[in-house]
Parts: structure tokens; C-alpha cells; sequence
């Protein structure tokens, strides 16, 4: 399959999610990753909502934490702050409980995108 030029943050997604369908989460965090390299660590605004929607279906896959602990070995954790925390606000019981805890100017941003996030799921 070739690669769309505009979008590629896209495609990898998708193809993270197929793999993810197919229960290879190797693969899928491979796939993942190439999404991230190319968006260079951010979520960019032409793509966002496949972001978003990446996370509502990992979640409801119950690859959610599989997919955090990706995230967070190669240092995204860290440079995509508020979508982790949105993630990991997701898998808790008490999710405003949790962003509660976090600090203001991550939660503020997290409890958006978490929002955002459920509208997919």
C-alpha cells in the first residue's frame, strides 16, 4: 500500500488501529510510532481529530495502557503532556477525580481532549 503524501500521520494511525483489530500490538505501536516521528511530537491540527479518535479506540480495544506505555518509554509522555494525561483520565474509575490531581495547566488542557476523546467512543 503506498503512502499518502498529505496526511501520513493519518495513515500510520490507521494502520496502527488495523493492527490493533488484528491483536498485534507490536506492530501497532511500530506503526504508532512512525505517526510520532513524523508529526515530530506534536498533534497537528490538520489531523487532530484521527488523534483524538486513535485514542478512543485504543481505549475501547483495551489497549489504552499498552498504548500509554508506548507513549511513555520513548519520552512522548512528556512532550504530549495534556493527550496522555486525557488517555490515562480515560482508564481510571474517577476520571475527574484523577485530573483533580494533575496540575492546573495540564488539566485544564487534558479534561478538553479527554472530552473531545469520548465523543469517539
Amino acid at each position: 500500500m503506498k503512502e499518502p503524501a498529505e496526511f501520513i500521520d493519518s495513515y500510520w494511525l490507521n494502520a496502527s488501529l488495523f493492527a490493533l483489530y488484528d491483536k498485534n500490538l507490536g506492530i501497532a505501536t511500530t506503526h504508532l510510532l512512525q505517526a510520532l516521528q513524523i508529526t515530530k511530537g506534536t498533534l497537528p491540527a490538520t489531523t487532530q481529530d484521527d488523534w483524538w479518535r486513535y485514542a478512543a479506540v485504543t481505549v475501547r480495544l483495551g489497549y489504552g495502557q499498552a498504548i500509554l506505555d508506548a507513549l511513555q518509554e520513548h519520552g512522548y509522555d512528556l512532550l504530549l503532556r495534556p493527550y496522555y494525561v486525557a488517555i490515562q483520565s480515560l482508564l481510571v474509575k474517577d476520571s475527574n477525580a484523577f485530573l483533580d490531581s494533575i496540575a492546573v495547566e495540564i488539566r485544564e488542557v487534558a479534561a478538553d481532549l479527554a472530552e473531545r476523546i469520548r465523543r469517539y467512543m
